[in-house]
């Protein structure tokens, strides 16, 4: 009995130990096909037999038809199919055999991948048989017969990459939604859930090589569709749409394809071309309109749409959606830029937060206008763009070397409220009705007025005739006729007339060291009553010799940056003394270090209007540099002959004048239009006699007719009355004599 219970668990043992070795010859059989994987890092899994174990470094395995190779985050692992391919796993990625066929005649691998990165390599044969790999991805199917590629799947986006590294023609192909693109070398594509592969990608093998490399290395520089694919950077108004506008209709705005939904929010959408913002290009005009975008066709990564709009009812975070490639709404409500004739509507995908690019946008308005598209690169150093209107903003800009500001359409709004500079911008708000003039806000200062729309002195982004026409004020009242103690003052009847002041401190010709401060200081005092005789005012008891809410002292500086230009800094203060302003010293002075400083009293009896209350003092000159003695220039103090009544900006002789009116505030611009090849500015012909920029030469300004010769202004030949000749020195100013009645100042 023992024998046999003996005699049956041997038997037991031969049969277990025939099973056991018959399983490891088979998996150890070359005929039946199978892969060595081996890890390269730790975080790697195979799955034999559906059992799941942990592949350490140093410790390969074997994979056939059905196992398959995980790799986590930071793991790195290596299968190899013979000598036929070499596939790398990295990064999250997960491989299973499907399919091993190696006999010589057409060896055939394949496998499904999904997640992750691959780096395959398929070696060509030796007896000239084709090899084939065959790969079913998430989204794609990608056959090779020789070739080194990348296959890429993104870990916050659902998309795929292929990326032909090396790649001859029909070496590498990929499907997808009925559709079949061949890759060579350096041309990638990318596939998403929906649709085919995209358009033939350009890329740099040898960028895509280092990406792979730092990988290796286990450093994960971001998603490969933001590494290696360039930011989208398009900017498209709606001038350049094709295709017929109408309800159910699909156009194209260039790469990007606009659907025109035939429904609205509540009923059927209405589409029309109209020049919404008055620019001359046609826009998209909608009543309760969809726009679809598809932006699938773009060359570029799209992180970032900007949409600039019109809307009768204004325009939310609800006017816009974005969509990611899988065509699933994201939860990104744009930033609303308003400008005065539209909005941007922004939104920014944030590659650092993990989150997906754009695929596709929606845009819906109740009443209102798509102006223009812009998708917006990232800055240089890898930041979100600004938003970045499609169109710019419709404003003027001045072409002339200067142009007067007023309050009404024409000359007779004098004087003007400030002087623009060639290149300032202007907010084009309406224009005259037969489009002389126009009414504009300067961008800078806010400041509002009207100037000539003459294209010689201003050129704008819009269509003059699109500007609503508005209304004049009603033209100041003027003296036309001086009287001939006190030269073109206009007081109103509470204003009073102020003696001509006198200037104190510094004395004429002193000189400063660069960067030391210069006060000027001056005396004034009111006149006590006309008939009287200057200077008396201080002597009589109740006289108010204080400046009034409306009085000003208005200090002119004038200097000479190159010797075609004379540029004036132009302050209202109420204090007597004044510090000249460090900055017209940091300017480079390449010809004149000379400064010549007056001053006179005004009235400011509203915003834009500057009335003269007194003469203007004498002028004295002090020089603000390194130099050891003044240069020998001729000295501009002191009128050396009667006064006529003085224009706003005197015309100069050849060398030097003044230019700029005075502005209204206590720090005015610059301004720097005295050249002796100035441009007309704000004038109605161009054959005009010159009016207010200085310059020995200058073209006319803004005199409307071309006889007109004004009396109040100085000729090309006649000295300046506030600037003396060379050898003039006057210890007291004549009585003028009486003048003609002038035309309206410029």
């Amino acid at each position: 009995m023992k024998t046999q219970i003996l005699t049956l668990l041997l038997c037991c043992l031969l049969v277990i130990a025939a099973c056991g070795g018959s399983g490891v010859e088979q998996r150890d059989d070359p005929g039946q096909g199978f892969a060595e994987a081996s890890a390269r890092r730790v975080n790697v899994f195979s799955q034999i037999n559906g059992q799941e174990n942990p592949l350490l470094p140093g410790q390969p395995t074997q994979l056939r038809v059905g196992d398959s190779l995980r790799v986590d985050e930071g793991g790195y692992a290596i299968l190899r199919f013979s000598d036929l391919v070499s596939v790398e796993i990295l990064h999250q990625g997960n491989l299973q055999v499907r399919e091993l066929s190696l006999d010589e005649q057409s060896p055939l691998v394949a496998f499904g991948q999904s997640a992750g990165i691959f780096a395959n390599e398929l070696k060509p044969s030796q007896n000239g048989a084709t090899r084939r790999l065959e790969i079913q991805s998430d989204f794609a199917t990608i056959t090779a017969t020789g070739t080194r590629f990348l296959l890429v799947r993104e870990l916050d986006t659902p998309l795929e990459w292929l990326w032909a590294i090396e790649a001859a023609e029909d070496d590498l192909t990929v499907s997808a939604q009925g559709l079949t693109r061949t890759a060579t070398s350096g041309v990638a594509y990318w596939i998403a859930p929906i649709g085919p592969p995209s358009q033939p990608i350009d890329f740099d093998p040898v960028q895509a090589t280092a990406w792979i490399d730092a990988l290796r290395a286990g450093n994960f520089q971001g998603e490969v569709g933001d590494v290696l694919w360039k930011a989208a950077d398009t900017v498209l108004h709606t001038g350049e749409i094709v295709g017929d506008v109408a309800p159910g209709a699909v156009v194209t705005l260039g790469d990007i394809s606009i659907a025109l939904a035939a429904e609205g929010a509540v009923g059927p959408a209405a589409y029309t071309r109209s020049d919404c913002n008055g620019d001359s290009i046609p826009d998209l005009a909608m009543t309760d309109g969809r726009l679809l975008f598809d932006l699938r066709a773009v060359a570029g990564r799209v992180r970032a749409v900007d949409l600039t709009v019109t809307s009768a009812d204004g325009v939310d975070a609800d006017s816009l959606s974005v969509f990611n490639p899988a065509y699933e709404i994201l939860d990104h409500s744009p930033v609303i830029v308003e400008r005065r004739n539209d909005s941007v509507l922004s939104v920014r995908s944030w590659a650092d937060r993990d989150e997906e690019p754009y695929h596709y946008a929606e845009l819906r308005l109740a009443d209102g206008c798509f102006l223009g598209i812009s998708l917006t690169p990232p800055e240089t150093d890898g930041t979100s763009g600004a938003p970045r209107p499609a169109i710019s903003e419709a404003l003027c800009t001045v072409s002339a070397a200067g142009l007067n500001l007023r309050r009404g359409p024409g000359v007779a709004f004098a004087p003007p409220i400030r002087l623009l500079r060639q290149g300032d911008k202007l907010i084009p708000l309406g224009r005259t009705a037969d489009r002389g003039w126009l009414r504009v806000q300067a961008a800078d200062d806010g400041s509002e007025g009207w100037v000539s729309a003459n294209p010689q002195f201003v050129v704008c982004a819009v269509a003059v005739g699109t500007l609503p026409v508005l209304s004049a004020p009603p033209t100041s009242v003027r003296q036309d006729a001086p009287t001939p103690t006190f030269p073109r003052v206009n007081p109103t009847p509470a204003a009073r007339i102020w003696e001509t002041p006198r200037l104190l401190e510094p004395a004429d010709g002193t000189i400063f060291d660069a960067g030391s401060s210069v006060t000027l200081s001056w005396s004034a005092f009111p006149a006590a009553a006309r008939g009287r005789g200057s200077g008396v005012a201080h002597f009589l008891p109740g006289v108010d010799t204080n400046l009034r809410d409306d009085e000003y002292y208005q200090v002119k500086i004038l200097f000479s940056p190159s010797i075609d230009a004379v540029w004036s800094d132009v302050h209202l203060v109420k204090e007597n003394s004044f510090v000249v302003p460090a900055y017209l010293n940091s300017r480079e002075m390449t010809w004149d270090q000379r400064y010549v400083w007056s001053v006179s009293v005004v009235q400011r009896p509203s915003v834009g209007e500057v009335r003269l209350l007194s003469p203007e003092s004498e002028s004295r000159v002090f020089y603000w540099h390194l130099r050891q003695a003044p240069a020998p220039i001729p000295t501009l103090a002191g009128p050396a002959t009667a006064t006529p009544p003085p224009s706003l900006v005197p015309t100069p002789t050849a060398t030097s004048g003044p230019t700029a009116t005075p502005t209204e505030t206590n720090t005015p611009t610059l301004t720097d239009v005295a050249t002796a090849t100035a441009t007309p500015t704000d004038i109605s012909t161009a054959t005009a006699t010159p009016t207010d920029i200085p310059a020995a030469t200058a073209t006319p300004t803004d005199i409307p007719a071309a006889t007109a010769t004004p009396t109040d202004i100085s000729t090309a030949t006649a000295t300046p009355t506030d600037i003396s000749t060379a050898t003039a020195t006057p210890t007291e100013p004549p009585r003028p004599s009486p003048t003609p009645t002038p035309t309206p100042l410029p």
